[in-house]
């Protein structure tokens, strides 16, 4: 199975994150005012488990995402996006690199004296491009391949240990590598050498500022800061303990919150607005937008572009965010979500707006229906999309369709898409880190080799304008990109519903800036005085 990040739910080899909410896409600090200094400790409670601790073959769930963020490191970072526009200065910020050179296929970073692994052993140049390598190398089918280094893929990765350089060198130019390199985390050679013993055990390979110290498989997980100049310039920054706790039901993640139990955690719908009333919520946003996928291979009825069409006019995507998140997400007519960059806001325009009439038309006019066939319907969603599924199942009933809903975990969902089980209609949120356009290409095309296009969508005109699209840097590719969504637009091959923004909540006036998968560990502080 290869893996993906489905993050309104993770649907993360399929990817999915869990779906969220929020007022609004405010800037994520809470309204106290944040001191320069960590808390000694914190715990975090994440929705999923981490599943494997191999980073390169994870589906970067929350859960997942969240140890990795202190588990290992990577040679840049994103700045994370916290409203609609992209942050000030430059977006990308060093990490395990002081500085680097690019070209338009290739990026030389510089790094940092004195790197570790977490064991103590000195990691060189040499053992950072090892990972680069595995990373690159599709066979390993890292979930974020594509964003990271383009449909062309990796050539090289060249090491001086004297200059203590590394150089990634691409097969063909593409205007994101710098900020897919934020996506590849950076693996010591112990854990390469025994992936199977990686994948139970993080300190195999660890890279980042923490160690796991304990923990209680699917339950909890402690991590502590360790002692290296490289990794922690400034020890007061990072918390000296963290603790990860999976919690998946959000009544009792909003419990442990307001009991105290937890110091971080997300809550979606109604009891985040419980929380809301004592609590200033940190937003964290997607970059693209939680969506409907049809399956269009053979013998399923959304393979007929009319019922494609039929769905996308009869479920309004109004109802549908007010279903799953309770009136606090914002609908959405767009794939890309103000945050990604390339967004048009234009192309709402072709977005199918909410008629029933017209979608009973269409369902007419494809035979089925009195006197013609019957229309069957399989919708396949997440337990954290609240009443989400349901909604859309009665919505798909008023169109005369025998319709059947089954909702589950992340690893039950992923079990029906890459498995046997029928299905037709399924919502998932395609996120990604980089907040490049890219993301959601391996959910609809196969243009760039094997993918997670699980509903067999067949666009050539996608396809062959996201080839381009790719491959060009600046407003030039953002014209093509934006022809690329329009295309999967005019065709039904996606239904945009909501952006699914997330709510963190923290006691003790804890600030911190998040994702929509994790809470960056980095910028944890407690408030002034």
């Amino acid at each position: 199975m290869r893996s993906i990040t489905f993050t309104a739910a993770s649907l993360a080899a399929l990817a999915l994150a869990a779906t969220g909410c929020s007022a609004g896409s405010q800037p994520t600090r809470a309204a106290a005012e944040a001191s320069d200094v960590a808390p000694d400790s914190v715990t975090i409670a994440v929705r999923g488990v981490p599943g494997t601790f191999d980073p390169h073959k994870s589906l970067l769930g929350n859960g997942a995402s969240q140890s990795f963020d202190v588990l290992y490191d990577t040679l840049v970072r994103n700045k994370i996006r916290t409203g609609d526009a992209p942050p000030e200065g430059d977006p990308v910020v060093p990490a395990m690199a002081k500085s680097w050179t690019t070209t338009d296929d290739s990026v030389t970073f510089q790094l940092k004296d004195g790197l570790t692994c977490s064991d103590g052993t000195p990691l060189t140049a040499t053992d950072i491009a090892r990972s680069v390598e595995r990373f690159g190398d599709p066979k390993t089918a890292a979930q974020s391949l594509l964003t990271s280094f383009g449909p062309d893929g990796l050539k090289s990765v060249d090491a001086d240990d004297d200059a203590n350089t590394v150089a990634v060198t691409l097969n063909k130019p593409y205007p994101n590598l710098l900020s897919g390199m934020s996506n590849v985390f950076i693996i010591c050679p112990a854990g390469i050498d025994d992936e199977e013993g990686l994948a139970t055990s993080p300190d195999k390979g660890a890279t980042g500022p923490y160690t796991m110290t304990a923990y209680t498989p699917g339950s909890s997980y402690t991590f502590t800061q360790r002692e290296d100049d490289a990794a922690i310039e400034d020890p007061t920054a990072l918390p000296k303990e963290i603790t990860i706790r999976v919690v998946a039901d959000d009544t009792t993640r909003a419990n442990l919150i307001t009991s105290g139990d937890v110091d971080i955690a997300p809550v979606l719908g109604r009891d985040a607005k419980r929380l809301e009333a004592t609590r200033t919520p940190i937003v964290g946003a997607p970059s693209i937008a939680h969506t409907a996928l049809m399956n269009q291979k053979k013998g399923h009825a959304t393979s007929d572009k009319r019922i494609r069409e039929a769905i996308s006019y009869a479920v309004d995507p109004a109802q549908y965010s007010q279903a799953t998140t309770f009136g606090a997400g914002k609908p959405s007519q767009t794939l890309y979500t103000p945050n990604t960059t390339c967004y048009d806001k234009d192309n709402a325009a072709l977005g199918r707006p909410y008629d029933l009439e017209k979608a009973k038309a269409l369902v007419k006019e494809a035979g089925y229906g009195p006197g013609g066939k019957e229309l069957v319907l399989n919708v396949v969603g997440w337990n954290d999309q609240k009443n989400g599924a349901e909604y859309v199942a009665d919505t798909l009933r008023k169109l005369g369709a025998k319709v059947t809903t089954r909702t589950g975990t992340q690893d039950q969902v992923v079990g029906i898409l890459f498995g046997k089980g029928d299905w037709d209609v399924v919502m998932v949120a395609l996120d990604q880190t980089t907040y490049a356009p890219a993301g959601p290409v391996v959910f609809v095309s196969d243009a760039f080799g094997p993918s997670l296009n699980v509903g067999g969508v067949k666009n050539k005109t996608y396809d062959s304008t996201i080839s381009e699209a790719a491959r060009t840097p600046g407003e030039a590719g953002c014209e093509l990109w934006s022809k690329a969504e329009a295309t999967l637009l005019e065709e039904a091959d996606v239904k945009p519903l909501t952006w699914m923004l997330i709510n963190w909540f923290a006691n003790d006036d804890l600030t911190f800036e998040a994702t929509y998968l994790w809470v960056d560990s980095r910028t944890i502080r407690t408030p002034k005085g």
